[in-house]
């Protein structure tokens, strides 16, 4: 039901709203985990980072006086979202961006107070209005999305450490297990870097599907699925 979703969607906001700033990164942890672990929610960032650029608004809000959102819903969505995850991999700090924009004259937990009230209290209502399935103001045509430089750099660092991690399963995977593992993952960084969509889908679900023969559930695969969401890219195979 939309409202249980949307009850839990704000209760999910308000925890994070009314986080201490020395367990925050735990507290942005849990609402990014919460958020990928209700099909309700993956579908609206789904759809919502779909070609959208992070780093195109980032760029654009960094160095500006006032910490100014998107206007439109879905982007506004994407980039929160985008935002936090940032914060959870350790790119961004929010400690860096409570003192530049709202520090100069409080402490920093009056500072996070004022940051939620302009940045999560938005995403609130935003999310919900999606949730609710009503219009998007100002909605454009989808244009695709290249694959950039950055998120190739990103994903590179999530494959490597996928890599190393299957390797330290030696003691309880057959060497034949990981040698397929390495060559799945050679495969998708090798067209990841020819920046082929459509051979990337393949070669990611066959990653996918070989660390599910053989039982693994690795982080480094949930993670890089935000990076795709992050970076508006859409590995669905229609």
């Amino acid at each position: 039901m939309a409202e249980d979703a949307i009850q839990e969607f704000q209760n999910l906001i308000q925890r994070l709203a009314s986080a201490n700033l020395l367990v925050l990164d735990k507290e942005i942890s849990h609402f990014l985990s919460a958020l990928v672990s209700k099909e309700e929610f993956k579908d609206i960032i789904t759809t919502c980072s779909k070609n959208y650029n992070f780093e195109e608004d980032w760029n654009k809000i960094k160095n500006k006086e006032q910490f100014i959102l998107p206007h439109n819903k879905r982007q506004r969505v994407a980039f929160i979202i985008g935002l936090f995850y940032k914060f959870d991999i350790n790119e961004l700090s929010i400690i860096n961006i409570l003192t530049n924009f709202y520090g100069y004259n409080q402490d920093l937990q009056t500072a996070y107070k004022q940051f939620t009230d302009e940045v999560t209290k938005p995403l609130q209502e935003a999310f919900i209005s999606l949730l609710k399935g009503e219009p998007v103001e100002g909605e454009a045509v989808d244009k695709p999305l290249p694959v950039l430089d950055k998120m190739i750099e990103d994903i590179n660092e999530w494959m490597n450490l996928l890599a190393s991690s299957v390797t330290n399963l030696e003691k309880e995977l057959p060497e034949y297990a990981i040698k397929e593992i390495h060559f799945m993952i050679e495969g998708f960084t090798e067209w990841l870097d020819k920046k082929d969509i459509n051979a990337l889908k393949l070669i990611w679900l066959g990653l996918k599907n070989t660390l599910i023969k053989y039982n693994l559930d690795c982080k480094e695969i949930s993670q890089t699925e935000m990076l795709f969401k992050l970076y508006g890219l859409d590995m669905e195979i229609k």
